[in-house]
């Protein structure tokens, strides 16, 4: 792997402080940044063939209670630069909230970030900072059905973007920056636990990278695995 492919976002290198990877129903931390985290699994999401990305099977959460976690860690604390990257595959967006990737108790208002879908092909991004929101965007996103699509929500000085397939969707200002810090609640993929609000479908290349914002313009998804 070459520093020029790291530095167009397609590496799993020293900034990847998670990347999800595995078989069957293993799950592991395969990034090269940061701690290695213990992954868990819980109900029975599993890697499957059903919706393969790139040859490889994916993770599949059936919306009944399935999703990961990983141990609450500094290394999903945002003080600059980060970025949140992941491709998922659903057979019609929301008709109610699923959390996609989070890590804070939203019910508790404790201090996190979270990753929401949502009626009216919302994606939200939150931040929690002393009971309230620090950051609260909606972004609009296309009803893409029964294909994959890429995702990545960057953060670059004050500016927070979302890119929908390597396309610049929206942004919002973050001026000063917000030091975005859990409050020792797990991360976890694929739920909002406390809340009951599952995800149902397939994601694949689930990436946090911390310090480094790999995209600030249009660039083309990701053509392999992590």
């Amino acid at each position: 792997m070459t520093n020029i492919l790291d530095r167009n976002g397609y590496g799993n290198d020293s900034h990847a402080v998670l990347v999800v990877g595995g078989s069957s129903t293993t799950f592991t931390d395969i990034g090269r940044g940061g701690s290695t985290h213990t992954i868990t699994r819980v109900g029975d999401t599993t890697w499957s063939s059903g919706q393969q990305l790139f040859g490889q099977d994916t993770i599949l959460f059936d919306g009944t209670g399935d999703r990961l976690t990983a141990e609450d860690s500094a290394d999903y604390d945002f003080p600059g630069d980060f970025t949140v990257d992941w491709s998922m595959y659903y057979s019609s967006w929301t008709a109610g909230t699923e959390g996609l990737i989070t890590n804070c108790n939203r019910q508790a208002g404790s201090d996190g970030w979270s990753l929401i879908a949502s009626v009216g092909n919302a994606l939200i991004f939150e931040s929690m900072f002393s009971g309230g929101w620090a950051i609260s965007k909606t972004f609009t996103v296309s009803d893409s059905p029964n294909t994959w699509v890429h995702f990545a929500l960057v953060r670059k000085g004050t500016t927070i973007s979302l890119y929908e397939d390597g396309v610049l969707n929206d942004t919002v200002a973050d001026s000063p920056v917000t030091s975005i810090t859990g409050a020792s609640y797990a991360l976890t993929i694929g739920d909002q636990p406390q809340t009951g609000f599952p995800y149902s479908g397939y994601m694949a290349n689930i990436r946090i990278t911390k310090g480094l914002a790999r995209w600030s313009k249009t660039f083309v998804p990701p053509n392999r695995n992590y």
